[in-house]
């Protein structure tokens, strides 16, 4: 059995952003710390964007109130 990985270069972004705002007890410091260390201080246009990312993801979460589509909320509400 063989199995190939791929990796999409969105959700790669994704993680990394996520990552990076530093939102959640489940961020990996230290690959901030490594980035850091391989390519320098985060500039403060970074810095701000990375809080206001913070801030969103903070206030909506990744749950149902996120990122669904109206119709995919009217599923999920149907499988309660």
């Amino acid at each position: 059995m063989s199995f190939s990985v791929t990796y999409r270069r969105h959700v790669c972004k994704f993680f990394f952003i996520n990552n990076m705002s530093n939102w959640h007890f489940s961020c990996l410091p230290h690959c901030n710390e490594a980035w850091i260390q391989e390519t320098g201080p985060l500039t403060q246009e970074e810095s701000q964007a990375l809080d206001a990312f913070a801030g969103i993801v903070r206030q909506y979460g990744y749950g149902e109130k996120c990122w669904e589509s109206p119709s995919q909320q009217l599923l999920l509400r149907s499988r309660r």
